[in-house]
């Protein structure tokens, strides 16, 4: 049975039960088969005719429309007057057609009305009230949208407006409360409550509306779920009034699917709430007319007999409802003062604060200003405080007990009195479980206007602060309010040295960091940027940059230490000098990267402000906002300088793939995966249009998918896969919007599709001025030229088409990136030049003839997502696929520059318009903001992961290859490059490196299956080949005396060599490439091999003859091993979770070890061969007792998706353990962290320990080389 006619028996059920006679109706009733005989047996059983019509009715609304019809018709002949009742409700979709008889319609009385409003709670009619027929006539309006349909009547305006006397008047409408709401009306005054209040206030509404008197509920969502019932099944169409809500919380709880109307002060209190919204502002004051009548009433006079003085004050108070009834209140208690309060009011007026104040309703304030004179003067004095903060600051309860210098249960004392006479206003905050409390801005400006000291009065915060914490800043509690404010405070109380040294305080920066987050932090600097330039200049730029470049570390968990990140600047910071101070004097461990200073890093500020990856990024028309989207469906406008978000731009319903401003920096344009271009108003945030360009039609071609990577991107490979990664549609949307940006007259868009066209639209009315569709697959990027009389399109069908922007005509079709799929297109600004990418190339063309003018080359193990002009043309930039930025000088097309700051693929690329800055977004979350001055200057070559260490000579040793495919030979903590290989003569890349243990001899591995051996003389360094691999070499090994070098390959081949003869002895065997060594010691004469066959053999090492395999069921790759010191146990760990422990002296398997949920891919023993420790490709690590075959502790693991923990190495007394993966960690053997070193590359593949556990070596994924040195303790 539909609502209106379950409503309509439920309002009616008094009558009926009072007159009907179930036997005169029943009859009808069988034979229309609304009722069984079981259902007239039930309702004969009843003993009285009353208690037999109530069940009748109770049975009625599960039958049906037509048991409403057919229960209708039965009553037409006895009992008409019933009939009547039913009639205007009776259903119109049942085939019945409108029942139309002339019968009378029953119209409710004043006593009705009356009665539904006592019952529901509805508050009488003021002493005083004021008619305002227009805002009555709108909020009516309003409430008859509600007629057929539950929905929200939100009825707003600041305090003392009338919301909630016009909201009780309109509901006294005969006429409406018949036609809308015949289930009657309900009024429930919410207020500022918490959540126990708000739970008694819905179970005293379940109490009214419940006629079955059920228990109460016992928490909030269990009423919620009440009244949602009761409203459905009990009160239907009848309307819900929620007066003076305070919080979207409180709005949500109500949310119960019924007709509710609101009054609040917050027109956002119903955002979260589902349904229909209707707002109705209250916005105009009195009229002349309404003030007088106020007055009037108030001073019980007559309008005609109201003094001079009554038009005068109506002028002074603008006619604000506000000002008028507080005079009017003053006036009753002191009826003559009519001179006195003008004179009151006008003498404030012409004073200096009138003159000042910064607001329309200026009369206001002289209310307020009247209002706080007649406080008590120790209240008083206390409010007047209030002037010491800010506007639109929330003052938790325990920093006004500082600034007073009172108990707590004084200060909710003070303010209840405050909130009670509206001077103040009181919330609860859910985070700090606390009261907190605001002042009007108005009221504010008035305190302000009022303090004639206000210089002293921050002072006096500032010192009651002090004292709680005895003159050290940092040790401050976080009581919601001091870390935000502090710098303020200090700098308003001309405490221009200690805002110095607070802002100069790794101390203070590093709690203050720790709940205001890094941008607002950053802000500060900028914000007193004069002030503090003219006292600590180079120590606060030193702090400034320090938080700039690692703004993205303070979102990790567990939060970073302070210090150990300040001992990453460089040695002339301010930071580090601070750092390594109080590192010296910590028990705690700290580390140096002992070459830092060798690496010039051109980030200015690194930014993460979106939760998922960030596809694009764009600067505004003056530079100084970003707008960047991705993967949380949403736009963030932040500022440039302190990375400070200023606008969250949501109404995407999937992943927004590109945005940017429009040329006057007015609007912003967005595209997203649900097929959506949006504009939205680039000041206020606010969602001005939405264009439906591209419908669901048959596209021209399958758009290619290519996979998502996520938390397994690099599992069981060993490079990334050569393939566009970016602008991916997501699953629930096949043919995304990838790109729009505006014409350069801002009077058009350019947007392309997943459907493989490109569309010109008038920018303000989202008409389709052009379609082009030459493109099979999806068009990924397009651009319009700077005059703009050009669009190109670049598309995965391998083709890059340029148009004419006036005549739609296609000019040129470029496809000489022989047919590989494009990721980006764009001008050359001034041009018709097009530079387009793919794969790891972008080419530079004419965009009139096609004509190919030069190719800008990566390397050919990465992929270009994206590329891009500077604004004078003379460089290209491109984003990669190995997390980099590269830059190529646009006329000669030769890379000047690569930089590594991202941890995954580089999505998008963008300069400055002053083209002094680069933006670079990621699928790491990150936007980092480079220099490209610094960017250009700085001469980067990194090293290449496969490298070795030597701890024993000294200085000791390490080898590795870099970029160029040279290998380098190092010495020291400043790894002083003693050899370097000619480039000449590198063949292939470099796969494999070792030192032997005396440290003369070097051998390397090739791709080409080549291996080369450098051997140190006094005299220089001699190199030769040994051939005898087919395939990459992919491990290496010296024997102890370095008289033998044993090697492995994809060939599955392991050679050993006899160096001083150059001859080799083939030990076979393996069945899939070989990927470890380990030699025994030198008595013993053997050493182990770890192949992906999933066998570990040992053999012999004088004549490589197999001495015997350790196999078990599984054939799953060995991914580690590692030999026990005391050589009588292997471990190794596999693809398939399981640690096996092997006898390593017959290869018997001695346990498996379960627990890892992904693949394990390191292990190590410690020095007393009876600990395990493995980590896997979750970023966890396991430490396992070996002989017991039992887990000892997991430790927390390295955070992130696709982690992989690749290094591990016990410290020699096995009390420690360190771990690398995406970072580097050091642990107790609890499993408590000790310390974390963060790298600026994504991962490392292994790490290096000096014996005495103070010195380790690793080379990360950007290629840095990390000599990181324990800190000797004072």
């Amino acid at each position: 049975m539909d609502e209106r006619a379950r409503s309509s028996l439920l309002v009616h059920r008094v009558s009926i039960i009072k007159d009907l006679k179930v036997q005169h109706v029943i009859n009808p009733l069988l034979s229309a088969k609304v009722l069984t005989l079981d259902d007239e047996e039930e309702i004969l059983a009843e003993t009285t005719s009353k208690k037999r019509a109530a069940k009748l009715l109770d049975i009625l609304p599960s039958r049906g429309n037509l048991a409403f019809v057919s229960f209708y018709k039965s009553l037409q002949d006895q009992y008409t007057h019933l009939a009547d009742l039913l009639e205007k409700d009776v259903p119109t979709g049942d085939g019945h057609g409108k029942i139309q008889n002339g019968g009378r319609l029953r119209k409710m009385s004043t006593i009705d009305v009356d009665t539904v409003l006592v019952e529901g709670g509805v508050p009488p009619r003021p002493r005083v009230l004021i008619k305002r027929p227009v805002l009555l006539h709108q909020i009516r309006n309003a409430l008859q949208q509600l007629k057929d349909e539950p929905g929200w009547v939100v009825v707003h305006g600041m305090g003392g407006s009338g919301k909630s006397v016009l909201a009780a008047e309109v509901v006294k409408d005969q006429e409406l409360l018949e036609e809308c709401f015949p289930g009657g009306v309900f009024w429930v005054s919410i207020g500022q409550v918490d959540k126990p209040m708000l739970l008694m206030k819905m179970q005293n509404l379940c109490s009214l509306l419940d006629k079955e008197h059920q228990a109460p509920p016992r928490n909030t969502e269990e009423a919620k779920d009440r009244l949602r019932l009761l409203f459905t099944h009990q009160h239907p169409r009848a309307l819900l009034i929620l007066d003076d809500v305070w919080t979207a919380r409180d709005a949500k709880m109500f949310d119960v699917r019924c007709r509710t109307m609101v009054t609040t002060r917050d027109s956002s209190v119903t955002d979260a709430v589902r349904g229909d919204i209707t707002m109705v502002p209250v916005r105009e004051g009195f009229s002349k007319e309404q003030s007088d009548e106020v007055l009037a009433t108030w001073t019980e006079t007559k309008v005609s007999d109201l003094p001079p003085e009554a038009n005068l004050i109506y002028r002074e108070c603008g006619g604000h409802p506000l000002a008028i009834c507080m005079i009017g209140a003053l006036l009753k208690d002191h009826p003559n003062r009519w001179k006195y309060y003008l004179k009151h009011l006008q003498n404030r007026k012409m004073s200096k604060f009138k003159k000042t104040l910064p607001y329309e309703y200026q009369s206001l304030a002289e209310a307020i200003a009247i209002s706080v004179d007649h406080l008590d003067k120790d209240i008083s004095d206390l409010y007047q405080q209030f002037a010491v903060f800010d506007n639109d600051t929330s003052v938790p309860t325990q920093v006004l007990s500082i600034l007073w210098d009172e108990e707590i249960e004084a200060v909710e004392d003070v303010m209840d009195e405050l909130c009670k006479k509206s001077l103040a206003f009181q919330s609860w905050d859910e985070k700090k479980k606390t009261f907190v409390y605001s002042v009007h801005d108005l009221q504010l400006d008035y305190l302000k206007e009022q303090c004639d000291d206000i210089e002293a009065l921050h002072a006096m915060l500032v010192s009651r602060y002090e004292k709680v914490c005895k003159g050290k800043f940092h040790n401050l509690q976080d009581d919601g309010y001091i870390h935000w404010h502090m710098e303020d405070h200090l700098a308003a109380s001309g405490r221009v040295n200690d805002l110095c040294s607070i802002l100069s305080s790794l101390d203070w920066v590093g709690s203050k960091v720790k709940i205001t987050g890094p941008s607002f932090l950053v802000e500060q600097y900028v914000k007193h940027g004069k002030i503090l330039c003219e006292n600590r200049g180079k120590e606060l730029l030193d702090f400034e940059s320090f938080l700039r470049t690692n703004s993205h570390r303070f979102f990790e968990d567990p939060f970073p230490d302070i210090v150990q990140l300040g001992l990453s600047q460089h040695s002339e910071s301010e930071v580090y000098q601070q750092a390594m101070s109080r590192a010296s004097q910590n028990d705690k461990h700290y580390f140096v990267w002992s070459r830092k200073d060798t690496v010039k890093d051109p980030t200015q500020l690194s930014v993460k402000v979106h939760s998922g990856g960030v596809h694009f990024a764009k600067f505004s028309p003056d530079g100084n906002q970003v707008a960047s989207c991705g993967e949380d469906c949403s736009i963030k406008v932040w500022d440039t300088h302190t990375g400070q978000v200023q606008l969250t731009l949501e109404g995407h319903r999937d992943v927004v793939y590109c945005c940017g401003f429009s040329p006057d920096g007015s609007t912003i344009v967005s595209c997203a995966g649900d097929r959506l271009i949006n504009v939205w108003d680039a000041v206020t945030g606010k969602l001005m249009h939405t264009f439906h360009a591209f419908k669901r039609v048959t596209p021209c071609g399958t758009p290619t998918r290519t996979p998502s990577f996520g938390s397994s991107r690099r599992k069981l490979t060993t490079e990334p896969p050569l393939m566009p990664r970016s602008r991916d549609p997501s699953p629930s949307s096949m043919y995304p919007v990838f790109s729009v940006k505006y014409s350069p007259d801002g009077t058009r868009l350019v947007c392309c599709s997943g459907e493989g066209l490109v569309k010109i639209l008038d920018s303000i009315s989202g008409a389709e001025l052009h379609t082009f569709s030459a493109h099979t697959d999806s068009v990924r990027c397009c651009d319009i030229s700077s005059d703009g009389t050009l669009v190109v399109s670049a598309s995965t069908d391998g083709k890059a088409v340029v148009w004419n922007a006036k005549t739609a005509k296609q000019i040129t079709t470029y496809s000489r990136h022989d047919a590989s799929a494009l990721t980006a297109c764009c001008f050359k600004p001034g041009s018709h030049v097009v530079a387009t990418s793919a794969e790891y190339q972008i080419d530079v063309w004419e965009a009139m003839t096609g004509e190919k003018l030069g190719i800008c080359k990566a390397h050919k193990s990465t992929f270009i997502q994206h590329c891009c002009f500077s604004p004078d043309g003379s460089l290209i930039a491109g984003g990669m696929s190995n997390f980099s930025i590269q830059l190529w000088d646009a006329e000669s097309k030769e890379s000047v520059a690569i930089h590594y700051g991202h941890t995954m693929w580089v999505y998008c690329v963008s300069f400055s318009p002053s083209g002094k800055q680069l933006l670079s977004s990621s699928e790491d979350e990150k936007v980092i903001l480079w220099d490209v001055d610094d960017a250009r200057s700085i001469d980067y070559m990194g090293l290449k992961r496969d490298f070795d260490v030597n701890f024993d000579t000294e200085p000791f040793m390490i080898v590795a290859p870099d970029n160029n495919d040279a290998l380098r030979v190092m010495q020291g903590d400043q790894a002083e490059v003693v050899h370097k290989t000619d480039i000449a003569f590198a063949k292939s890349r470099i796969r494999a490196c070792c030192i032997c243990p005396c440290g003369d001899k070097v051998a390397y591995g090739c791709e080409d299956g080549v291996v080369k051996l450098l051997h140190f003389t006094p005299t220089g360094a001699t190199s030769c080949e040994l051939v005898g691999h087919m395939e990459a070499v992919r491990c290496c090994i010296f024997s102890q005396d370095g008289k033998v070098l044993i090697t492995g390959g994809d060939d599955n081949k392991v050679l050993i060599w006899e160096l001083q003869n150059k001859t080799s002895i083939e030990c076979v065997g393996h069945r899939d490439s070989v990927r470890h060594l380990k030699v025994f010691s030198p008595k013993r004469k053997k050493f182990l091999t770890a192949s992906y066959d999933g066998s570990i053999k040992v053999w012999d090492m004088m004549w490589g003859m197999l001495v015997f395999s350790c196999e078990d069921a599984s054939e799953h790759w060995v991914l580690s091993c590692d030999l026990s010191p005391d050589e009588s146990k292997i471990a190794s760990t596999s693809v398939d979770r399981i640690v096996r422990i092997w006898d390593a002296e017959d290869g018997a398997l001695l346990c498996r070890l379960p627990g890892h949920t992904d693949c394990i891919r390191s292990c190590a023993f410690s020095l007393d061969s009876c600990i395990l420790a493995t980590g896997d490709d979750a970023g966890y690590v396991k430490v396992w007792d070996v002989e017991k075959g039992e887990e000892i502790v997991t430790c927390d693991h390295h955070p992130g998706d696709g982690v992989w923990v690749r290094g591990l190495q016990f410290s020699s007394d096995g009390k420690q353990l360190v771990s690398a993966a995406n970072n580097v960690k050091w642990w107790s053997m609890d499993g408590e962290l000790l310390q974390t070193f963060y790298i600026k590359g994504s991962f490392v593949k292994s790490l290096q320990a000096s014996k005495n556990f103070k010195t380790f070596v690793t080379i990360d994924s950007s290629g840095f080389l990390y000599i990181l040195n324990m800190v000797e303790k004072e």
